[in-house]
């Protein structure tokens, strides 16, 4: 294939119902200088014969059938097939307008080591309306404009799609996601990358469309995972912001904001919650922790808000205090008096 620009990636698994939607919305592209890669990821419905069918009909789509192993498997085998110069990500319940290549805004720009954003639109299935995901404004910032970085809050955003990212760039530092999680392995793949770009250029145009089904318990998005999973998500997250400062001779309050500080680690953990179960284990486990926290002179004297010090030590490397502090949040949320009471004998002594 010659003279490709774009390389489109698509994980596909049990999408029967929306990859055709997918497909059809990136045929219908006004730029035509792309590769489209369907990676049927061990699909048991009729996905992959949907992308088989696609293929045969245009030169452009290449089909890629693998055992299944999860979304960021998928990516990565599309990131090793792919030929363009620049790679861009879509889901395969989601779609994009015509314009979506074109509005890259490409054929414009000189620089390699840049990362494009466009704004999402969130397709809210359950209301059958559109939401304003992310938007931002059109311009052009340097790596080292860290106010600017900061009050766009651009590194809150974390979703591979809707970016253009320089394969070149990608395959040199072997960006690849991390398969070994299946928790914010995209944010981490974003700020990753950004750790090697020093150009950043934002689209007003919002022509990249977000679905997501709030009933569907299927959806990544709501899957529910342990604690232990959101501590580790959080430490990788964290490494890899902290090399992201560090690359570009700044500090984590000087380019987020503390919403995005917080997300970096207490959202993850809040979410959580609804996985922990109510049993024995669970109650004896943070009653040692909320005895623990109690002697921590670092909580008694500071005069900071709860939330402020799980910032705060999220970014001192401190994962024990981190550690701690969430446990802590989740036990105000039960009787705590009696907890300790209970196992006070036990495991006080």
């Amino acid at each position: 294939m010659k003279d490709v620009l774009f390389s489109i990636i698509v994980p596909v698994y049990q999408a029967e119902k929306t990859i055709s939607r997918c497909i059809e919305s990136v045929l219908d592209q006004t730029m035509s200088c792309f590769e489209l890669l369907l990676i049927d990821d061990g699909c048991s419905d009729k996905s992959g014969a949907i992308c088989d069918k696609y293929a045969l009909r245009d030169s452009r789509i290449k089909v890629i059938h693998k055992k299944n192993g999860g979304v960021s498997s998928a990516r990565n085998e599309g990131i090793k097939k792919a030929i363009g110069r620049w790679i861009t990500f879509i889901d395969s319940d989601d779609w994009v307008d015509k314009d979506y290549l074109k509005n890259f805004e490409i054929l414009h720009i000189n620089e390699d080591d840049l990362l494009v954003y466009q704004g999402v639109m969130q397709y809210a299935v359950h209301l059958n309306r559109f939401i304003d995901f992310f938007s931002y404004p059109c311009m052009q910032i340097t790596s080292n404009d860290y106010g600017t970085i900061k009050k766009i809050d651009l590194f809150k955003d974390g979703c591979p799609y809707a970016k253009l990212f320089n394969r070149k760039i990608i395959i040199e530092n072997k960006l690849f996601f991390d398969e070994k999680v299946s928790l914010n392995e995209d944010h981490m793949f974003v700020l990753n990358y950004c750790c090697y770009v020093k150009n950043y250029h934002l689209k007003a145009y919002r022509g990249y469309f977000y679905s997501f089904d709030f009933k569907n318990d299927s959806s990544l998005t709501k899957r529910k995972y342990s604690i232990d999973n959101y501590l580790y998500s959080s430490k990788k997250i964290y490494e890899i912001f902290k090399k992201l400062c560090q690359t570009h001779c700044c500090s984590p309050t000087q380019v987020a904001s503390p919403k995005t500080l917080r997300i970096f680690g207490f959202q993850q953990i809040s979410r959580a919650m609804g996985s922990i179960s109510f049993g024995l284990k669970a109650f004896e486990e943070y009653v040692i922790i909320y005895s623990f926290l109690q002697k921590k002179t670092f909580f008694q004297k500071s005069s900071k808000t709860f939330f402020e010090k799980i910032s705060l030590a999220f970014f001192l490397n401190d994962f024990k205090i981190l550690s701690v502090c969430v446990c802590w949040m989740y036990i105000l949320l039960i009787d705590v008096k009696k907890v300790l009471s209970f196992y006070k004998k036990k495991w006080m002594t």
